[in-house]
């Protein structure tokens, strides 16, 4: 798929738009619409930088002119509305969970793999269908330090979120990707939040967490980049409800390395699969009774010049009324089935809030 959109790309400054799904079971009755991975070449695009906004229309001959799409555009077409939930089903219920945590440390025992990211998700039933655009809206003005991206192919069935973490960005040779790991929630006043921000760098469960991710992007750059750069320093990544650990990757990419082998590289990370890779994988499809879908896949554009795609955490798939949240939590050497479930509801909290608006 992505031979292909290079080859279509060539000599054009525009860039394919999709995403890819985590694994190949895509397959449950709420994922209907979405495949394996889909990819788009828009008809417009608005992009802004450097405080700049740009209606990019990419036409042929005798078709919509940009005065048409210009005319298009309406910033008041989204009507806000007020939902309120109906019902709510948590898979796996705490119970289930805590048995599959005991398998898992049963496998650490066992030196199976050494991390694993498990999900969850909760399927709420709201009163009234749900617009895909609203959330959208809600979810921009309530996050920070994230990239928001939505995915609807059809009217009122929509995959959108606020994902903290980007999976790499390629512009030219050059490559930057993160590593993004351990969690502490947000507190509720300045001193609470520094209480919150000392336990995460003091966790040793948050740094194993954490370091499995690092070493693993080190060694893709290592096996992908003719030089390489990376912050040994461990920093903080703030958002709203969560803080993060986070170290930071830049590199040189070889001459023959291309999108396809990156992301092959790198996709999933530890971040979002477990360490290692193949062990984790395997485990994560006997483990989990959910299917997955894009939730941890990759959203984001592709282009000749430059690649973008983020990990979609944080997420939330839309049908109808129905609204299905998806987080998941990594677990190591030292994790606890009850924090575990709760760092899950943290992570889960911003969309909670916005439902609820």
């Amino acid at each position: 798929a992505f031979r292909v959109m290079r080859q279509r790309l060539k000599g054009a400054d525009a860039k394919y738009f999709g995403g890819v799904a985590f694994n190949d079971r895509c397959c449950g009755q709420e994922w209907e619409g979405f495949g394996a991975y889909e990819f788009i070449l828009p008809k417009a695009e608005i992009i802004r930088a450097n405080g700049q906004t740009m209606l990019a229309v990419y036409t042929r001959e005798g078709e919509e002119d940009i005065e048409f799409w210009k005319a298009s555009l309406n910033p008041h077409a989204v009507v806000d509305e007020h939902y309120r939930f109906v019902s709510k089903f948590e898979n796996p219920g705490f119970e289930i969970w805590e048995k599959t945590l005991n398998h898992v440390f049963d496998d650490f025992e066992r030196q199976i793999y050494q991390k694993i990211v498990l999900a969850r998700c909760m399927e709420c039933r709201m009163d009234k269908a749900v617009d895909p655009l609203v959330i959208l809206q809600r979810l921009k003005t309530s996050n920070i330090n994230s990239h928001v991206f939505a995915w609807m192919p059809q009217a009122g069935r929509a995959f959108l979120g606020v994902t903290p973490e980007r999976l790499y960005k390629r512009s030219g040779r050059k490559i930057e990707s993160e590593a993004v790991a351990g969690t502490m929630p947000r507190g509720r006043d300045a001193q609470e939040d520094l209480s919150f921000e000392k336990d995460l760098l003091s966790s040793l469960k948050n740094e194993s967490e954490h370091r499995f991710v690092v070493e693993y992007i080190l060694k893709v750059f290592r096996q992908l980049c003719r030089e390489y750069f990376y912050d040994k320093t461990i920093h903080l990544l703030k958002l709203s409800d969560n803080q993060h650990l986070l170290t930071k990757f830049q590199g040189l990419l070889k001459d023959d390395v291309s999108d396809e082998m990156i992301i092959r590289s790198l996709h999933p990370t530890p971040a979002v699969g477990g360490y290692p890779r193949e062990s984790a994988a395997a485990k994560i499809l006997s483990y989990e009774a959910i299917n997955r879908g894009w939730f941890t896949g990759l959203i984001g554009s592709v282009g000749i010049e430059e690649t973008e795609l983020a990990v979609a955490i944080r997420s939330g798939l839309i049908r109808d009324d129905k609204v299905y949240l998806y987080a998941g939590a990594g677990i190591v050497e030292g994790s606890e089935a009850q924090d575990e479930w709760k760092e899950v509801e943290g992570k889960m909290k911003g969309w909670m809030k916005v439902l609820q608006e």
